[in-house]
This record gives structure tokens, sequence and C-alpha cells, in this order.
């Protein structure tokens, strides 16, 4: 009996860049974090998104900054809008092999104060 396993190879590209990650994530409550951990041929790093509220700001906003060497944490204020809201343009969050790696993101609350459902892509230049 021969061995029918068939091997199939995604590619995914938009303009002159690869998309190594595209997804959508559900945390599991308003108050838990989010964090995906990656490793690109030996080159590891985590993304972490957290879900805060600015009573002094009534707009959305984030901050990214780098914790550890190999952790971007993004810091996501009052992105309680059953709409969505995220970033326009991709954010440059590495480089792997001279090419940099970008990072894009849509958030939507779920129900009225229940968890957060995330749209992302992650991109490398050609």
């Amino acid at each position: 009996m021969k061995d029918n396993k068939s091997c199939i190879k995604k590619i995914m590209q938009t303009g002159s860049y690869d998309i190594i990650d595209a997804g959508t994530l559900i945390s599991y409550s308003e108050e838990t974090d989010i964090v995906i951990h990656y490793d690109l041929e030996g080159f590891s790093f985590s993304i972490k998104m957290s879900f805060l509220e600015d009573s002094e700001k009534k707009d959305f906003y984030y901050a990214a900054k780098q914790e550890d060497k190999n952790i971007i944490h993004f810091q996501l204020y009052n992105f309680k809008n059953s709409f969505g809201s995220g970033n326009a343009e991709p954010i440059r969050i590495a480089v792997h092999e001279n090419k940099d790696v970008y990072f894009k993101f849509w958030v939507i609350q779920l129900g009225n104060g229940g968890s957060y459902k995330v749209d992302y892509t992650l991109y490398r230049g050609l």
C-alpha cells in the first residue's frame, strides 16, 4: 500500500510583504492578556496585549514598549468598542534576516464588559 500523504505549503502575501501569521483570538475574559509566542527559524519573540482603561481620555489609544529582550507589550487603552479599534498602519516590531517585521491588529469588545476579539496579521518584507 502506497503512502498518500500530501504536503501543502501555504504562502500568503500582500503587496511586497509575506504574511507570516494571521488569525483571530478571543481573550479568556476582559481582565486577561493575550500573548502570542513566535519562533521564526531560531528567532524567538512574543507579542503581549493588555487591555486597560484610561478614565481621563475617551478615545482609544495604544502604547508599545519592549519588555525584556524579546517581548513587545502593547498596552491597549479604552478599546471598549463593539465596532472595533486598531492600528491603521502596520507597526514595525523587529528585523528578521535583514527584513522588517510588522504587526497590525483590530480589536472588538464582545458584549458589555466582555472578552476581546483580536484579529491580527504579522508581515515580513520580501
